[in-house]
């Protein structure tokens, strides 16, 4: 009998362990997913400010349609990023 419940303790403190880990793992992948959505989100705010300053500089000839096209693609490229 005491084997049997040595065993089933050793047996839940097993499962008590793996329910832990698997917590862990599930919160270290939220804050990744959460600090991910952020970086991106960032990005996304850079490129779009990046565009607006090329769409000036455009305006006024200081940029070519090209250094637009790059802007406007860097914010397509970030939008997809975040979704």
């Amino acid at each position: 009998a005491k084997i049997m419940t040595a065993n089933a303790s050793a047996l839940a403190r097993a499962e008590v362990m793996e329910v832990l880990r698997a917590t862990e793992v599930a919160y270290w992948t939220a804050v990744w997913a959460k600090e991910s959505q952020r970086v991106q989100s960032d990005s996304l705010a850079r490129s779009r400010q990046v565009l607006a300053d090329v769409e000036a500089k455009h305006g006024l000839g200081a940029a070519s349609k090209i250094d637009q096209l790059e802007a406007q693609a860097a914010v397509a490229a970030a939008n997809d990023q975040l979704e």
